[in-house]
Parts: C-alpha cells; sequence; structure tokens
C-alpha cells in the first residue's frame, strides 16, 4: 500500500459555475455599459470580485493566473506554473502542455505516507476576527493589567496576568492607527518597599508568510514603450485640468491684526470655546511631581473640585460643587485633546505629558458640548498635540503602542456622465475603468454598471471569487467601445 512510482495528472472537470455578459454587442463613448453576473442554480451563495480595464492600457488577462488556477493547480506544487490561466483552458493544445508541466514538476506539498495514515494537518494560523497582542509584565506574580483602547470607540478593558506575567489578548478590532496603552494596577506600598519596576513588554507578532511571485509572467498587448507614452499622455492630460478651478488675481494687499496667543492657541488645539473658567499651566507650577495624575492635580490645585471615587478599579470622577441643577451634580465630562476619555485613560497620563488644563463651569461656555457638558467639562491637552494618538512617553506603571489595525480601503471612483459635472470636460483615458472586490452573491443576478471612456478599445471584464462551498469562480470577458 505504499506507492513507489508515480506522476501528476488533472482531471479538468468542465463546471460552468459563473456566466457573465454585457447586454448589447458594443458600446460607445461615454455610454452606460451594464454587465450581468449569473451563478448556477447550485450555488446558493458566493464572494466575488469584478475589475475592468483597458486591455490596450493594460495586459492581456488570458495570460494572467485567476483563483482557479491557483487553488486548483499551482496551490498543490512547489514549483509555480507560470501561465495557469493558459494551460487550464481546457482544449486539446492547452491540456497536452498542462500534462507536460505536471510531468516536470516533481513533488508536491503534500506526503503521500501522511495522507494513508490520515494524519491531521497542523493548523499554525487559524481563522482570526481581528489582532492579538501578547506580552508580559516584569513580575513573578499574576498582575491586574487595564488596557485603554484610543481608536474609535474607545473602550477599557481588563485582563489579569499570568504567574509567570505573561498576557495573551484575542481578537482585537483595531482600526488604522489604533493607541493602545496598558497600566498594570499593583499594590503601591509593595512597590515602593521592594523598588520593583513593572515593566511591560510586548511580544513580536506571529505572522504567516506569503511567498508570492517576484515577476508578473503577463502578456502586454502593446510593447512597453507604447504603454510608458500612454501613461505620460495622461499626465499631461491632468497637469491641464488641475486649474479647472482657479481665477487669476490682480495684484491685492493683504492687511491682518497680529493673532493673539489665545486665539493662535484655539486654533492649534480645536477648541470649541474662548475662554475657560480657569486654566492650569504645568510648566508654571513647579510643584507638582511629574508622576501626578490628573485627578490628583486637579484636587491639589482647582477650586470647588471634588474627586470621587478609585484609582485602582477605573471609577474616579471629578464633581465640581456649585453648579446650578435640579438634580444632584453629576461627573465632568472630561476632554483629552477635544475628545471624550474615560476615567481610566484620563488617570493614565501624569503631570510630565500634559500642557495644561482647562476647567469650564458656565453653561454659556459648555453648552457647546450637549447634555454630556451639563456637569462641567475639564480639557486636557497634551504636550504633543490633540487627537489622543500621539505616543505617550515611557513612564513607570505605563506602557503604549502604536497598532496599524485594519486598513479602511477607499471606495474606487467612477464617473457617473448621466449627471452634469465641470469635471466631465476633461478627456477620460482611465486604463481601470472599474473595479468592485466585495459583490456578494445570493441566488440573484448580479448588475453592475459603469460609464465607457472615451478612448475607442476592447474592456475586460475579469471576475472572480469564490463560493460558500469553496469552489473557484473566475471568468474573463470582453467588450468593444468605438465609435458609431
Amino acid at each position: 500500500n505504499r506507492p513507489y512510482a508515480e506522476r501528476l495528472i488533472y482531471r479538468n472537470v468542465e463546471d460552468d459555475l459563473i456566466n457573465a455578459s454585457f447586454q448589447h454587442s458594443y458600446y460607445r463613448n461615454r455610454q452606460k455599459a451594464i454587465l450581468e453576473i449569473d451563478l448556477d442554480a447550485s450555488v446558493k451563495e458566493a464572494d466575488l470580485s469584478v475589475s475592468i480595464t483597458d486591455k490596450f492600457q493594460t495586459y492581456d488577462k488570458k495570460s494572467e493566473e485567476d483563483i482557479t488556477g491557483y487553488l486548483m493547480i499551482n496551490s498543490d506544487l512547489e514549483n509555480h506554473i507560470a501561465h495557469s490561466a493558459a494551460v487550464m483552458a481546457g482544449d486539446r493544445r492547452s491540456n497536452y502542455y498542462l500534462d507536460i508541466e505536471l510531468m516536470t514538476k516533481g513533488w508536491r506539498r503534500f506526503s503521500w505516507p501522511s495522507i494513508l495514515d490520515e494524519k491531521d494537518v497542523d493548523i499554525n494560523y487559524p481563522p482570526k476576527r481581528g489582532f492579538d497582542i501578547s506580552g508580559f509584565v516584569q513580575t513573578k506574580k499574576e498582575v491586574p493589567l487595564i488596557i485603554t483602547i484610543m481608536g474609535e470607540r474607545q473602550e477599557v478593558l481588563s485582563a489579569v496576568t499570568d504567574k509567570d506575567g505573561s498576557f495573551y489578548l484575542q481578537d482585537l478590532e483595531l482600526y488604522d492607527s489604533t493607541t493602545v496603552l496598558f497600566q498594570p494596577s499593583s499594590d503601591k506600598k509593595d512597590k515602593v518597599k521592594k523598588g520593583k519596576k513593572q515593566e511591560i513588554r510586548i511580544s513580536p507578532e506571529d505572522k504567516p508568510r506569503l511567498d508570492l511571485p517576484r515577476k508578473m509572467n503577463s502578456r502586454f498587448i502593446l510593447d512597453e514603450e507604447e504603454i510608458f507614452l500612454m501613461g505620460r499622455e495622461r499626465e499631461r492630460l491632468d497637469s491641464f485640468y488641475a486649474t479647472s478651478f482657479s481665477i487669476d488675481l490682480d495684484e491685492v494687499m493683504i492687511k491682518s491684526n497680529r493673532i493673539t496667543e489665545e486665539k493662535k492657541l484655539r486654533k492649534e488645539k480645536g477648541m470649541l470655546y474662548s475662554e475657560p473658567d480657569s486654566r492650569l499651566k504645568l510648566d508654571s507650577l513647579g510643584t507638582i511631581p511629574a508622576y501626578y495624575s490628573i485627578f490628583q492635580i486637579l484636587r491639589t490645585r482647582v477650586p470647588g473640585i471634588e474627586v470621587r471615587g478609585s484609582a485602582a478599579e477605573g471609577t474616579q470622577q471629578v464633581i465640581m460643587r456649585g453648579l446650578s441643577s435640579i438634580n444632584l451634580p453629576g461627573p465632568a465630562l472630561v476632554l483629552l485633546d477635544g475628545f471624550k476619555v474615560s476615567s481610566v485613560t484620563a488617570n493614565s497620563l501624569t503631570a510630565d505629558q500634559i500642557d495644561f488644563i482647562d476647567v469650564l463651569k458656565g453653561l454659556s461656555k459648555t453648552a457647546v458640548y450637549g447634555e454630556e457638558g451639563a456637569n462641567g467639562v475639564i480639557a486636557v491637552y497634551t504636550k504633543q498635540g490633540r487627537g489622543g494618538r500621539a505616543k505617550t512617553r515611557k513612564v513607570e506603571g505605563l506602557f503604549s503602542i502604536d497598532h496599524p489595525g485594519f486598513y479602511r480601503a477607499r471606495e474606487f471612483y467612477s464617473p457617473d456622465y448621466s449627471i452634469p459635472n465641470a469635471l466631465h470636460k476633461k478627456p477620460d483615458y482611465r486604463s481601470t475603468v472599474l473595479w468592485n472586490p466585495t459583490l456578494s452573491y445570493s441566488g440573484e443576478k448580479l448588475i453592475v454598471e459603469f460609464y465607457t471612456t472615451d478612448r475607442n478599445t476592447i474592456l475586460q471584464a475579469d471576475i472572480q471569487g469564490i463560493s460558500k462551498e469553496g469552489k473557484p469562480l473566475s471568468i474573463l470577458t470582453e467588450i468593444e467601445v468605438k465609435e458609431e
């Protein structure tokens, strides 16, 4: 039951699971084109992507590897077949070349003895819904850890390290550049007595390696010089129409008053109020220790303010006495560089990181913050600027990282010539006419609409995807654009 000699063959099963066609045999310049995509009745759900390009400004996609060629052949081979799409056409000639390729490629990624012994495959990278962050606190006991995510949705998480100080956070939803603060909650008496420093270190992220072919094996319809000249022509036209909204002015004299320090500060910090009821400039208060928190500063330096709650439990609140209210006074709104933050996040900053603190009490100054500012506002501004995303300086008991998070892709621009627009005067010689990477199929025919360009050419519509059952779907169709 052990193979001694073998060779690879490919059994090409013709599955016409996807069909794509245009409503007309050709289109005119700047005419609305409609592409219909339909799948076989056996496919109930699928995720697809579509790209429509100018064949003479890019390359012939018939020679490019598609998702079918990758999943069905190249993913099982150690040696890459350059033109998998061409050898998988299904005709007699392509089948002959595919057979020769498989005869010479040698061994593949799996081992027959392992398959015959029914050994389970090791999964090194399980499916993930978010990011994982791991590290350790330099201690020899379990330590409660407070994690503050300063992103779009400001979250405060709590965790407990293992006995060796290690911690592991799973499936965190982080977007764009997000600052994550780590603060161990420890016994201060024990730390002062023994002189321990709880240093936090983040472990390097274990990322899967993706090996892609270094050289594109696609075949250009035109030679490289013609492609280069087309690109230069598009740049030249862009430079002509970049000034379409500018107006030449006669010589003018501009006079202005010197901006005051207060106005300059409001502009730089993005303040929504004119003047605070009181302001604490930290640099001018030399008697405040550098490790003091915001709540410690307010309690000792601002009259009429009461701080309630526990710092260790993250329940500290600022109560302003003397505010007229029907109900009992509630907690003041805390802002960090113009953004609302939790008490845990505010308490994570120390005096040496703060530029100044503004206290707003009057209704005329807090009204801009709505009901949240009815009980007063504590506006904290750091030395690194506004936004709450600046790197936090490394101080004892506090550590921060800037995580790149998920990238937010921008929507691909496609002009709509049915609506008059001054931008439409510019000649349209786009090489990529449409790109939509997220088409969801759920049993109904998909309709893709776009406008053709000013060039008489052939447009390639490349549709690729995968069904819910895991079957690859790919089709390439063309349409001619010409003047009548």
